[in-house]
C-alpha cells in the first residue's frame, strides 16, 4: 500500500465512537508497530509502556521485542484505553483489544475490520491484516531505513526474510539512479 493508501485506511474509523476508537486503535498500532496480527491479539494492557515509550511484543517463537511507539500511537492508546476499554464490558481482561467475553479478538475479526476500512477507503487492492506489516517495512525502507534495523522491527531471525517486504516500486528505484556516483 502507498502512503497515501495506509493514511486513508487509518482516517476511516470513526473516533468518537467506542468501536470506530478501538478501530483506530488497532490500526494506528499494527501499521506503527509492523505486528502480525497474532502480535496484536497478544497484547495486554501492560504491554505499551509510556515512560519508555516502547510496545513490548511476544512474536514467533515467544520471543520477546521491543518496538518504540510513535507519539500517535500513545495518543489513541491513551484515548482508547480511557474512554473506550473503561466502558467495555471486559474492562477487568489484561487483553489489549478483548471481545465481550474478555478474550482476544480473533485473527478473522482483525481481517474483517481491516478489510471493512480498506473498502471505506476505496482501496481496491486485495488488503487484509499483513499488508499494513508489509507496507511499514516497504516505507521505512523508501526512506531509507537500515535493513537491519527493519529486520529488528519486524523481529526477524534472518535478513532474506526482511528483504521480502522491501520490494520497491520502479518510482523508487529510478529516484535512487538519479544520487548514482556515476550518473
Amino acid at each position: 500500500m502507498t502512503t497515501l493508501e495506509v493514511n486513508s485506511l487509518l482516517s476511516q474509523p470513526k473516533s468518537d465512537t467506542i468501536p470506530g476508537l478501538r478501530d483506530k486503535t488497532i490500526l494506528e498500532i499494527m501499521y506503527s508497530c509492523g505486528l502480525r496480527v497474532s502480535e496484536l491479539t497478544n497484547l495486554t494492557t501492560k504491554s505499551i509502556s509510556h515512560v519508555e515509550r516502547v510496545c513490548r511484543v511476544k512474536g514467533k517463537g515467544n520471543k520477546e521485542r521491543l518496538i518504540p511507539v510513535t507519539n500517535s500511537v500513545v495518543k489513541w492508546v491513551d484515548k482508547y484505553v480511557t474512554e473506550s476499554r473503561a466502558n467495555h464490558p471486559a474492562r477487568a481482561s489484561a487483553t489489549l483489544f478483548p471481545n465481550y467475553k474478555g478474550k482476544p479478538l480473533s485473527r478473522m475479526a482483525i481481517w474483517n475490520l481491516v478489510n471493512k476500512y480498506a473498502q471505506l477507503a476505496g482501496i481496491e487492492k486485495n488488503i487484509h491484516p499483513h499488508t499494513l506489516r508489509h507496507s511499514i517495512a516497504t516505507h521505512f525502507y523508501e526512506q531509507g531505513i537500515d535493513l537491519l534495523a527493519i529486520r529488528d522491527l519486524l523481529g526477524h531471525d534472518d535478513i532474506s526474510t526482511t528483504q521480502i517486504y522491501t520490494h520497491t516500486s520502479i518510482a523508487h528505484l529510478k529516484d535512487a539512479f538519479k544520487r548514482h556516483p556515476r550518473r
